[in-house]
């Protein structure tokens, strides 16, 4: 594999901030790798490192629990990347070139993030300092004390520790006022104890009281009583039920095992509500509507999560509050020779059993909160020229230095069927999977081909779409045929509308077809009329396209599915969610009108437990509540739900403002904007699918001028900046949902205008006209340098996305003020 990563001619970037490059590797690395591996790195001693680190003013590293190397790699790799060679880069992370070039391929198209190239960095080594070097280290220390910095630790992942012990503390109860019936401190439940799945679910209901409120229930009759029941019902959705509260009893029927757990966590949610053991009478009836919901985990890795326990991507705090926002599946990569014995080349397979036991644990674990678990494949996968060697027969088309495993050859479609109907006969639990046959990895012959001749002689005499058929519906029957009640999805995400017709007629009956909410809207933003592909939160959708291609698919009997996003896109992933509740509120009651029976909630980005999951799931019901969103605001944000509410409106209106094209989305700045470095030169390196936006407005504008393009990003930040002085200046008492809005809510204004003034230096570097407005430019960047350290502080979600690890790191934005601070004296003559 190695042949491919070879590294380039191409000198590497000049962070001139700096004295020199062996510095620099200490300071970005300081709070993310153990000083031993630093050292390692740049061939010297531990304490040579350390000296250089105290003349930078970095406090001395504590104790290291090496989380970072394991969960923040990807971040490692990018911020190392025009420093240090591959073999220093394998030394920072204790890993071997293998596992190095494993991650570049298979690691959510990392290669392509950094830009399909490994620039010549030579070999960075520690030199012993001269006086100049020294005074220039000890003033990068003066500045970080002018600017009061010190207090800002790295606290990376801090966020993970309510996921992985899911404490379930002792609730402070209200004084029942109001309401009608207040249970004894220890009742009765009677339920089908030989359904093995209920009674998981009753034990773990009767577990939450016990520690919520010190409630006692017993397996037997008592004065008061939850009875349960379940009667299969074809007219009804699965997780259905009705749920009779009366003063002697709670009387819970289903239609099946999901609707009991729900039912028990709807009396849970309604206790909580009620501060206590408190109810009123009522009947609360709830009939499915979407009952698929699955999502991605918040911080699950993208690569081989399998292979270690200890990076389980679900733990049970993570699945317990995903199921309280209605979240009913979750989705995983997976990567078919990993998970069945590949029979190319068995040694590629090595540790898919331990990887099988591992998915069979995680499949029992979600179980218990009601939640099924989904694969996610792209196959089959491409292999380099080596491979082809031994199986030249196999080569099909290419991309770069990969060619595709030809499905028109039977025996890669034995390896389909075969792969799919062993993983599934040996974990018959799994709920299903969805395909991606177009786009993203080099797959089948036409998965990556674009507008280029097809050159592979087999797939040249067949159409796109009787391959991208053949693909969805081998892995289908294979799996099937291990587990009759696999749920097969074939996702339209990359289809072409020309042939899409003609292929959703031509899959399996069983087959369900999802695709994208707002794929091919047209869109009016200052004029120009860009194509929504990818994903948006400027418009709640759906398209025409996909309404359509949803038609199709009820017209042949197929059920259907919509992909959104509902929490973030690519418009801004650095953040848990953006607060648009209207946009999300929206979307999701148009998609119902649509007749759309599931969701998937998230694509790597957007699995973040938060508001805008809890909006969407007011509409996974029927009956739905008159003004659900503006109850559950006040539910939520008590006393500020007003001020929430309209903060939020100006928020989604100045989300229209958004210069969206796919070409922004994935190399502008948003993302990285903070701690995005500014050039004083003019580096000629193109900016990379959200890895390097380096300084390249040119590809960052896409369709749009450079004028108009830096004007939307200041109609944007303008209106923004409404909304978040109504939150800034709300008197009412603020509670700890308030408080994270807020958060979120200066970070997305951070990163706009960050990304504004990145946008404004680069045209104001090129025409070199006034000096002065450059130093203003400086000066605004250096104040949102300075509250994004105070964000990050106050969580340590801020800057995180799955797939990518962090953007950035506190040490990162500390950089950048190094990065502001040599500008302003650049700039000063």
């Amino acid at each position: 594999m190695g042949e491919t990563y070879v590294t380039s001619t191409r000198k590497a970037l000049e962070y001139n901030w700096f004295p020199n490059k062996f510095t620099a590797v200490i300071w970005r690395n300081w709070e993310t790798v153990p000083v031993e591996c630093i050292a390692k790195a740049l061939h010297t001693s531990v304490d040579n490192t350390m000296k250089v680190a105290r003349l930078m003013g970095l406090s001395k590293q504590g104790k290291m629990d090496w989380a970072f190397l394991k969960r923040g790699y990807l971040t490692i790799i990018r911020n190392n990347w025009h420093l240090l060679n591959y073999d220093q880069i394998c030394t920072l992370l204790d890993i071997t070139k293998d596992e190095l070039f494993f991650i570049l391929k298979e690691d959510d198209f990392m290669w392509h993030k950094m830009g399909n190239m490994k620039p010549d960095t030579g070999i960075v080594v520690y030199q012993p300092l001269n006086e100049k070097e020294k005074q220039a280290l000890q003033n990068i220390g003066r500045l970080m004390k002018d600017h009061r910095v010190e207090e800002y630790k790295e606290n990376a992942f801090a966020f993970l520790e309510p996921y992985y012990t899911d404490e379930i503390a002792l609730l402070e109860k209200g004084d029942g006022e109001g309401f009608e019936i207040v249970l004894p401190n220890s009742i009765g439940i009677c339920y089908p104890k030989e359904n093995d799945m209920i009674d998981l679910h009753v034990k773990d209901f009767c577990f939450l009281m016990e520690k919520r409120w010190g409630l006692m229930i017993q397996p037997q009759e008592r004065d008061f009583n939850i009875h349960i029941d379940m009667k299969a019902d074809a007219s009804k959705k699965s997780g259905s039920y009705v749920m009779k509260i009366t003063q002697k009893s709670i009387d819970i029927l289903c239609v099946d095992e999901k609707g009991v757990y729900r039912a028990l966590m709807e009396l849970d949610k309604l206790m909580r509500a009620n501060k206590g053991l408190y109810l009123n009478p009522s009947v609360i009836e709830k009939n499915t509507v979407f009952d698929i919901r699955y999502i991605y985990s918040y911080f699950a890795l993208y690569g081989d999560a399998l292979l270690d326990p200890s990076l389980d991507p679900y733990p049970e705090g993570l699945l317990r509050k995903l199921s309280e926002s209605g979240v009913n599946g979750i989705w995983m990569q997976g990567i078919l020779y990993q998970l069945s014995l590949y029979p190319f080349d068995p040694s590629l397979s090595k540790g898919y059993m331990q990887r099988r036991e591992s998915l069979k644990k995680l499949v029992a674990k979600a179980k218990r909160f009601g939640i099924d678990i989904y694969m996610y494949f792209n196959e089959p996968r491409a292999m380099n020229d080596a491979f082809y060697q031994k199986y030249p027969e196999l080569r099909g088309s290419q991309e770069g230095d990969f060619y595709a495993l030809c499905t028109s050859d039977d025996r890669v479609k034995d390896y389909l069927y075969n792969g799919m109907k062993d993983l599934f006969a040996a974990i018959p639990d799994l709920a299903g999977f969805f395909t991606i046959t177009m786009s993203e990895n080099l797959t089948n012959c036409y998965s990556r081909l674009g507008g280029r001749q097809q050159a592979c002689q087999r797939c040249k005499e067949r159409n796109p779409e009787d391959v991208v058929v053949e693909v969805n519906n081998l892995m289908t029957r294979g799996a099937k045929a291990g587990s009759p009640d696999t749920k097969a999805i074939a996702w339209t995400w990359g289809w072409n509308p020309v042939w899409s017709e003609k292929a959703i007629r031509a899959l399996d009956y069983e087959i369900m077809l999802m695709c994208v909410n707002e794929e091919g809207m047209e869109l009016d933003i200052a004029g120009y009329h860009p194509t929504a592909i990818d994903y948006t939160m400027t418009v709640p959708g759906p398209s025409k396209r996909s309404i359509d291609n949803w038609a199709i698919a009820k017209e042949t009997g197929r059920r259907t599915l919509s992909k959104v996003q509902l929490n973030c896109t690519w418009e801004l992933a650095a953040l848990p969610f953006l607060p648009l509740a209207d946009i999300c509120d929206q979307r999701i009651r148009n998609i119902k009108e649509q007749g759309v029976e599931g969701l998937m909630l998230s694509w790597t980005l957007g699995g973040c437990d938060s508001q805008n999951l809890d909006i969407a799931s007011l509409y996974y019901d029927e009956p739905t509540d008159e003004n659900a969103l503006e109850q559950y605001m006040k539910r939520t944000y008590q006393d500020t739900a007003q001020t929430v509410m309209s903060a939020q409106k100006i928020f989604c209106d100045a989300m229209t403002e958004f210069p969206f094209h796919i070409g922004v989305l994935y190399t502008a700045p948003q993302n990285y904007a903070p701690a995005a470095s500014f050039y004083e030169y003019a580096t000629g390196y193109s900016a990379s699918m959200i890895g390097f936006p380096h300084d390249n407005l040119k590809t960052w504008k896409a369709i749009y001028s450079e004028t108009d393009f830096c004007n939307q990003f200041h109609k944007l930040i303008a209106k923004w900046k409404e909304g978040l002085d109504l939150l800034e200046g709300c008197t009412d008492y603020r509670n700890e949902k308030f408080n994270e809005l807020l958060c979120v809510s200066k970070g997305a204004y951070y990163h706009y205008r960050s990304t504004w003034n990145h946008i404004r230096f680069v045209m104001e570097r090129e025409r070199l006209e006034d000096k002065k407005h450059i130093q203003s430019i400086l000066k605004d960047e250096t104040d949102i340098v300075l509250n994004m350290l105070k964000l990050r502080k106050e969580d340590s979600r801020i800057g995180f996305e799955a797939s990518n690890h962090y953007f950035y790191t506190v040490q990162d934005l500390k950089e950048k003020l190094l990065n502001l601070d040599y500008l302003k004296h650049y700039y000063s003559n």
